[in-house]
């Protein structure tokens, strides 16, 4: 998942927890370091208490604080350049996006952009949509929509055929 999105703060943290009960306090340790970089403009309770866990796995790797700064300096430079991967990637996927309008073509709208881009992160998360590429994941977000259901709604029952897929971004179904 970090490797997919490196540039989630909450993702982070929750690698470097998992590390941390494996016992990979190395691995724990270079996560830390990614959500205090990500936490820089959050607050200050938020940047104390990932301060103080980064301080405290680096105690638990001995490392001095002369390693320490380079392995922030390291993690800085990786997510300045996933940053700029993420740049690269959006200015390639809209500068050729298109939405279909009645019956010509014309150039989305940046607001529109910017929610196709959100939706299409949104299916790069489920593991059937990880190795789609980005313009195929903007094509299905252009054409997919969102939809809310209630509580106890039926969507579709056994046996039935559909060509209808759902993907569930909140909630669960049975």
């Amino acid at each position: 998942a970090r490797r997919l999105n490196p540039l989630d703060r909450k993702l982070a943290v929750e690698a470097a927890r998992i590390a941390l009960e494996l016992e990979d306090y190395s691995e724990a340790l270079r996560h830390a370091t990614d959500a205090l970089l990500l936490t820089q403009g959050l607050g200050e309770v938020e940047e104390v208490a990932t301060r103080r866990r980064v301080e405290t796995l680096a105690a638990l790797c001995r490392l001095s604080k002369d390693e320490l700064t380079q392995l922030h300096r390291q993690r800085e430079t990786a997510l300045q350049r996933a940053s700029e991967q993420v740049a690269l990637t959006r200015a390639r996927l809209f500068s050729t996006l298109t939405l279909a309008e009645g019956y010509g073509q014309r150039v989305a709208s940046a607001p529109k952009r910017e929610e196709l881009l959100r939706v299409a992160l949104d299916l790069r998360r489920f593991r059937v949509f990880r190795h789609f590429s980005d313009a195929y994941l903007v094509q299905l977000a252009q054409i997919g929509r969102r939809e809310k259901f209630s509580h106890a709604q039926v969507l579709t029952r056994e046996g039935e055929e559909s060509r209808d897929i759902f993907v569930v971004l909140e909630g669960r179904l049975q």
